[in-house]
């Protein structure tokens, strides 16, 4: 794996140990990479929450509410980390593909609006689960090595 992100230090902190000191090697948190996007402010209370939520998932200090996820330094790991975070924040099940086709803050607060009502539902994701299977008990395997004798 390929480090998305690399930080130059003088030199590596040691604890009295020797060890390195990983607690001092924090880098503080990145600033918005430049994108063909101006940087628009939120201006609704979804949109903060959304906002505020892919900023954290990728350590940024403040996005935009038209900044691209993947544009920004995102991966399918933080797509995976920042559905779990709307799904915390809302309270309900969002389907992957929702929020990889919502791409933006705008988008992805549009998916918190949903969930509490403030934005009519167009389409609920839910997670589908395989019907379960239903027929025929089948008689127990046998092993060769037993005679043919059921388990």
């Amino acid at each position: 794996m390929v480090p998305a992100h690399l930080a130059s230090v003088p030199a590596l902190p040691l604890l009295g140990s020797g060890k390195v000191d990983r607690g001092a090697l924090r880098v503080s948190p990145r600033t918005r990479p430049a994108l063909d996007v101006p940087c628009t402010p939120p201006a609704t209370a979804d949109q903060e929450r959304a906002a505020v939520l892919v900023a954290r998932v990728l350590g940024l200090d403040t996005v935009g509410i038209d900044d691209d996820f993947f544009a920004l330094g995102g991966d399918s790991l933080r797509l995976m980390m920042l559905r779990g975070a709307l799904e915390s924040a809302s309270g309900r099940a969002i389907a992957l593909a929702d929020v990889l086709a919502a791409r933006t803050p705008r988008g992805h607060a549009r998916l918190l609006g949903e969930a509490t009502g403030s934005v009519a539902a167009r389409h609920p994701a839910e997670r589908r689960r395989p019907p379960r299977r239903t027929g025929t008990v089948t008689a127990p395997r046998t092993r060769p090595s037993e005679g043919g004798e059921p388990r």
